[in-house]
């Protein structure tokens, strides 16, 4: 009697429609056995369409396993599609911004690239991204700084704004402002920053609240030799009262005082 043997592979669809023809071919084949006296024939039959049938079986699998490949392919491809368009877009908006900052500062192509290499690095080591600390820098440039000031202020503005949750552009231009109040350079904002943050996390007052009440109180107290240290201090503990609204410039540029006007 003729030995059947089975050889399953799953290379698509034109391999399935051929392993489907071997079988058929050899289910043939079952037409011509011959029974002997003690059954073997029949038993040979019956092994060999249960083979025919557990390849049949593993066809249909080999089949659906095929066309679930092809979607998983085909999802993947559209992920990493979508992804590569994100991240061109967020490069173009972080070079946009850091172009305008260097327009806005009149920055040279050498400064430019230490102001483009900071954000970056800074976007590393923060939670902000790199299109938000480009972003800073246009306002910090808008406030006066340079490109290498810009640069050197922007990890003060960064860590404070990680430290209380305040927006980067908000911290930005109150740390810019405070600066030139008591008239520091840009390497001191991680200076003015680590001030804002202790007095806010100490007192009840926040970052936005001290950068409204030093538009007023900064100006005269450095100008009567007052610190920035000091001057926040005063300004968290009265705000720690409730009393941090009432601080206003005198006229003459004297020490701010309380006031209910």
């Amino acid at each position: 009697m003729p030995t059947i043997k089975f050889k399953f592979t799953s290379q698509g669809g034109s391999q399935i429609s051929k392993e489907i023809k071997a079988i058929a071919d050899q289910l043939a084949k079952i037409n011509g056995t011959r029974f002997d006296g003690n059954g073997s024939g029949l038993g040979a039959i019956r092994d060999q369409a249960g083979a025919a049938a557990t390849q049949v079986r593993d066809l249909e699998q080999a089949s659906r396993d095929a066309a679930e490949g092809t979607a998983l392919l085909q999802q993947a491809a559209q992920i990493g599609a979508q992804a590569i368009s994100a991240g061109v877009r967020e490069f173009a908006s972080f070079d946009d911004a850091i172009r305008a900052a260097g327009v806005t500062s009149q920055a040279t192509a050498e400064d430019l690239e230490v102001l483009r290499e900071e954000s970056l690095r800074l976007a590393t080591v923060s939670s902000k991204t790199p299109e938000e600390v480009a972003k800073t820098s246009i306002e910090l440039s808008r406030a006066g700084f340079t490109a290498l000031e810009t640069a050197e202020a922007l990890e003060g503005v960064v860590r404070a704004s990680e430290a209380t949750g305040t927006s980067l552009s908000k911290v930005g231009d109150i740390v810019a402002k405070t600066i030139r109040q008591f008239g520091l350079s840009a390497e001191d904002s991680t200076r003015v920053a680590d001030v804002l943050v202790q007095a806010a996390n100490s007192a009840n007052v926040s970052i936005e609240s001290l950068g409204q009440s030093l538009k007023f109180a900064g100006v005269a107290g450095a100008a009567a030799n007052q610190d920035l240290e000091t001057v926040v201090t005063a300004l968290a503990a009265l705000g720690d009262v409730g009393l941090g609204r009432y601080w206003r410039a005198e006229s003459d540029g004297s020490i701010p005082s309380l006031s209910a006007n």
